[in-house]
């Protein structure tokens, strides 16, 4: 392969794209490749993939030159591939979204080849210069503005009304009762010739139909007529203007409307498309079920710390394992040294109870809700090697408070915080996994 061929084979840019995809959705973990090749080595590459159960969900292509010293000199076409293992209507609109945000950068990216050794060092662990990461990035780093772009891509794709406007229809109460009903988009001139009830009136009549359009200003009078669908029954829309035509039976229509949404209650609905749910909207949040849900915020920080992957992987077991507590607690892990040092230390003022060192995994449920029905912290190494249980954690504060959050959140942030003030040594590791009693799981790292 020649050089050229070399510098844009799977570079960094591609890697970092995959990892942050595989964040925030859990079911593409393993099911997914983003490639760059050049027009010679696309078909032939391609194939190697699709041996190994691969699709192509989108392809882009750049034409570009790259005139730097030992450079390919003249202009060359350069393919972008997404691959994944299955397809979805999520997937492809996914697959979309990210080639377009980064083959925009991508002739920057050749002209700043230093960034390959920074990204590669913060897929280990160390972080990547911010502003270099939101350039090259974009929205790609951000799950939750990645999901807002997929949910509009997927929308305007099907002829769908814009998120808003379900989100306020889902919201209406009609005689304190919560929507239950579906709406069917069908093209403008279908007309159904199974039991209905059909609105009467024409779609040359503009007045007719700004009064039965889906709009904010017509939210009062969707809902009304939404609620004589249902059990059942949905309402036929016209997909270009989202005119109600007719009130009809679920089952004449399942398989025929080229898309479904239904709502399922209070701010609670779901698109379904071609008999896949493919997005679904519950309570503010968007999820995608066939590309998994994104993981929690307190692993994905686990995540970004420079920790081995074996302790990492102990330290997420550990975690959910105290979670199974109803109350709050919290844990401070530490390396080893300095765990010893700060166990003395509180022990010596009576701070704390030390104990002799044992694995927090091997413990049964009913011993770690013992152990942390008490006040103060569990203190363990990176192995999730337990020191001390109620450990009473002190520190002038040096940090700003939230008063949104509890004590317990704010004096282990303000711990971590003073701890790595006093540690010189840039070897010490410590973090805090503050468990609240709302069930909401926090990792104050204090940077």
């Amino acid at each position: 392969m020649e050089k050229a061929g070399r510098q844009i084979y799977e570079l960094n840019i591609c890697k970092y794209a995959v990892y942050l995809l595989e964040k925030n959705f859990s079911e593409l973990k393993e099911k997914i490749k983003i490639y760059i090749f050049n027009e010679e080595q696309k078909n032939g590459c391609a194939a190697c993939f699709r041996e190994q159960g691969f699709e192509i969900l989108a392809e882009k292509t750049s034409v570009l030159k790259d005139s730097r010293i030992q450079g390919w000199g003249k202009e060359k076409a350069v393919c972008w591939v997404f691959m994944g293992k299955g397809t979805s209507e999520a997937a492809v609109a996914l697959a979309e979204l990210v080639l377009d945000e980064l083959q925009e950068k991508f002739a920057d990216y050749l002209y700043i080849e230093v960034l390959e050794d920074v990204s590669s060092s913060w897929i280990k662990g160390k972080k990547l210069n911010d502003r270099r990461r939101a350039y090259f990035f974009g929205f790609i780093q951000d799950g939750e503005k990645l999901r807002n772009e997929c949910v509009k891509k997927i929308l305007k794709k099907n002829q769908l009304p814009p998120w808003q406007l379900l989100v306020q229809i889902s919201s209406q109460f009609y005689e304190k009762r919560s929507l239950n009903t579906r709406l069917y988009f069908v093209p403008d001139d279908m007309v159904s010739n199974v039991p209905c009830v059909r609105l009467e009136g024409s779609s040359s009549d503009k007045k007719w139909e700004e009064k039965y359009k889906l709009s904010e200003k017509n939210l009062r009078t969707v809902r009304k007529l939404m609620e004589a669908a249902h059990d059942g029954h949905g309402i036929l829309i016209s997909m270009t203007e989202y005119v109600i035509r007719e009130i009809v039976r679920q089952k004449d229509f399942e398989k025929i409307a080229q898309a479904c949404i239904q709502f399922q209650g209070h701010l609670n609905w779901k698109v379904i498309i071609k008999g896949k749910d493919v997005l679904c909207y519950q309570d503010g949040e968007y999820q995608f079920p066939e590309l998994g849900k994104a993981e929690p915020e307190h692993i994905q920080r686990l995540n970004e710390m420079d920790l081995d992957d074996g302790k990492r992987e102990n330290i997420k077991k550990i975690i959910e394992k105290l979670s199974r507590q109803f109350h709050g607690t919290s844990i401070v892990f530490m390396d080893e040294e300095s765990l010893k040092d700060e166990i003395e230390r509180l022990v010596s003022l009576n701070r704390g109870h030390k104990v002799k060192a044992f694995q927090l995994m091997e413990q049964e449920d009913g011993m770690i809700m013992g152990i942390t029905a008490i006040d103060g912290a569990l203190m363990a190494n990176l192995d999730g090697m337990c020191s001390a249980i109620g450990a009473i954690l002190d520190g002038d504060a040096v940090v700003r408070g939230d008063p949104g959050r509890g004590a317990r959140y704010n004096t282990l942030a303000n711990y971590i915080a003073r701890f790595k003030q006093k540690k010189k040594r840039g070897k010490s590791t410590c973090f805090a996994v503050i468990f609240s009693e709302d069930g909401r799981i926090d990792i104050e790292t204090s940077k």
